[in-house]
């Protein structure tokens, strides 16, 4: 696997490969550069998945960021900053924890398995490694759901000619219109906004951007087993417009321009934590077959403000100032960590449920 991948990175970028061996209960990493693999380690599976079984507990409990309802008991194995800690010691390869305090390193390729997926790489990596978050991986994370779909986004040569943009929006959502208006004016480049899957399809190999400014839903019941792809996920119009599901991208109903760009800016990928993980993974592979190279979204369902600043921000970046997605997309993570505005919605204990979910899937 390595070797197929490290063709593929640039100077600066470092790779780390998580793979769950159930027959042995381990977890097996992998970390390297374009030049050399620079450990290998066999981490035992049981404490990883305890702990992310309870991160995504905790990720499903609204209550514990409202405020409300009974006072809470703290939780057996501590709350979202603790088990990031403990994450970060006993899922995060020594090679990687070293490697995240080398400056040469200034971009991570995350290549997660199963329930790795949905652990927040970035805040892990940055607890383990003991360095301020302004000092490691400055230009940024990308993850994909495996090294080949990895090698297939990066080999996506990316069409400049004419670039247009379709942005999808919830109909009578005050919030996601402003949303929208905000990003189409940030633009360098036409766009239109899309209320009804028809006008969509009437679009194929046009867009160069996808910004989805509305919910997503799944009818994925409860929880997914550790390697299972859920591909039943589905974005809905309102007022009659339809569906906009996998299988549309599959059957090459709605294609997009090679290498475009695409943006789930939902407060909802989907109902519960576990679905919206592995539902994402079915979203990427079904977004790379349609000629995506890049896909931004969040592993969870999260507050709208922090949706807006983070997605809105990253696009407004990349397009205008041609920033890298990967580093706009770090750049505008530090600014929402820093506003006043998202810091006064945070809860004790809740940091990492409102700056984790953040992941780009793709070439970056």
């Amino acid at each position: 696997m390595s070797e197929a991948l490290r063709p593929h990175l640039g100077p600066h970028e470092l790779f780390a490969s998580w793979y769950i061996r159930q027959e042995r209960n381990e977890l097996i990493t992998l970390v390297g550069d374009a030049d050399r693999l620079l450990g290998s380690q066999r981490l035992p599976l049981a404490p990883v998945r305890e702990l992310l079984r309870e991160w995504e507990r905790q990720i499903e409990d609204i209550t514990a960021r409202r405020g409300v309802g009974a006072p809470r008991r703290p939780p057996p194995l501590g709350d979202l900053p603790d088990l990031v800690q403990q994450l970060g010691a006993c899922a995060i390869p020594d090679a990687l924890r070293d490697a995240a305090r080398d400056p040469r390193y200034r971009r991570l390729v995350a290549l997660p398995d199963g329930l790795i997926h949905s652990m927040p790489i970035d805040l892990v990596v940055v607890r383990a490694a003991m360095l301020p978050i302004t000092r490691v991986f400055v230009d940024g994370v990308v993850t994909a759901p495996s090294a080949a779909s990895f090698v297939y986004a990066r080999g996506k040569s990316r069409d400049e000619s004419a670039p247009f943009a379709a942005l999808l929006l919830k109909q009578g959502d005050a919030d996601l219109e402003e949303e929208v208006e905000t990003v189409r004016k940030a633009l360098p480049f036409p766009s239109t906004v899309v209320r009804h899957r028809d006008q969509l399809a009437e679009l194929n190999e046009r867009i160069s951007l996808l910004y989805v400014a509305s919910h997503g839903e799944t009818s994925t019941p409860g929880r997914v087993g550790d390697h299972e792809l859920g591909f039943d996920w589905r974005i809905e119009f309102d007022g009659g417009g339809g569906a906009l599901q996998a299988d549309d991208f599959y059957s090459g109903e709605i294609r997009l321009r090679p290498g475009a760009v695409v943006v789930i800016s939902a407060c909802s990928v989907g109902q519960v934590a576990a679905g919206p993980m592995h539902e994402l993974r079915g979203m990427v592979n079904a977004l790379f077959y349609a000629g995506a190279a890049n896909v931004l979204a969040a592993r969870w369902p999260l507050p709208y403000e922090t949706a807006r600043h983070v997605f809105a921000g990253t696009v407004r970046d990349h397009y205008r100032d041609g920033t890298a997605l990967a580093s706009a997309l770090r750049s505008n993570l530090l600014s929402a960590i820093y506003d006043p505005t998202i810091r006064a919605l945070v809860r004790p204990g809740q940091w990492p449920f409102f700056f984790g979910p953040f992941v780009l899937a793709g070439a970056g």
